[in-house]
């Protein structure tokens, strides 16, 4: 087994994911205020966001799943490494392999550079290792955690 399919036993993944289910309320209202505190004017963007992915999801909408893996394909390929780890939390939760965030994180490199591959299996492997050594984390104090723990 390699090291990213072997950091989280599959009953450390399924707490974390029960764990996640209970309390990404909290998680979505920060992430809700978070943007606007910087910018009162983002709170337009954060709720026409919400209203457009979160809210009342429509048939030819992508899910949650499906989307949070655009969005790590996306961002493995800015360097954008706290917003890529709080998106590749979100993808864990929503039912994301590891195994799965690594293999796309292979394609952005693909496309991206190989740094970009290397950069986000870096990041993948904090969280993971962050997941193991936090069980029970509330999701909102996930993204809190990230921003100290995740280094540029």
């Amino acid at each position: 087994m390699d090291m990213i399919n072997g950091i989280l036993t599959a009953a450390e993944l399924k707490q974390a994911r029960g764990v996640y289910q209970r309390t990404k309320d909290k998680l979505m209202q920060r992430m809700r205020e978070e943007l606007p505190k910087w910018y009162g004017a983002a709170a337009a963007y954060m709720t026409a966001v919400e209203t457009i992915f979160y809210d009342d999801p429509q048939p030819d909408m992508l899910s949650a799943k499906s989307r949070e893996r655009c969005i790590v394909a996306l961002l493995a390929v800015r360097d954008a490494d706290v917003n890529l780890a709080l998106h590749m939390y979100l993808a864990l939760m929503e039912g994301v392999d590891p195994g799965e965030i690594a293999h796309i994180l292979l394609l952005a490199g693909v496309y991206g550079g190989v740094e970009s591959f290397a950069d986000g299996l870096r990041v993948e492997g904090m969280l993971l290792k962050y997941l193991k050594e936090n069980p029970g984390v509330e999701a909102d104090k996930v993204l809190d955690d990230l921003s100290k723990t995740i280094r540029f």
